[in-house]
């Protein structure tokens, strides 16, 4: 038995059911919908696949926009800004543990170790 009994009206345009389901819910309409399958374009893949990392970092919108604008006033992608971020940060927090142990500090392929800096992040 169906879940609901309105039926889906016919419409002449994408603007007439835009109007029409501003007003009605689709779920009322669901037994009725057809299943599709979406192709989304490498760009929007992207940019979907960023926004639900830094949703996973726990940063805000406001603070997700702040990088992207950061990241491109220095010409860079959001992505290698904050790996440039993390590169320069991280090894501080180790200092103690990295000037006991120099170079033999690994996680998740990176080795941290002494260089020109008090404290550099090198690729392992």
């Amino acid at each position: 038995m169906p879940r609901n009994k309105k039926k889906l009206p016919t419409f002449n345009s994408y603007e007439e059911a835009a109007e029409f389901f501003d007003t009605h819910s689709m779920s009322d309409y669901w037994d009725e919908m057809k299943e599709v399958t979406m192709e989304l374009s490498p760009a929007l893949k992207e940019k979907l696949e960023r926004k639900r990392f830094y949703r996973w970092l726990g940063l805000s919108e406001e603070q997700i926009q702040a990088i992207e604008r950061e990241a491109e006033e220095r010409g860079l992608s959001s992505q290698q800004l904050l790996s440039q971020w993390v590169r320069e940060h991280l090894p501080f927090r180790f200092r103690p543990l990295i000037e006991r142990f120099p170079g033999q500090l690994a996680w998740r392929g990176l080795v941290f170790g002494k260089g020109e800096q008090d404290a550099v992040l090198q690729a392992a």
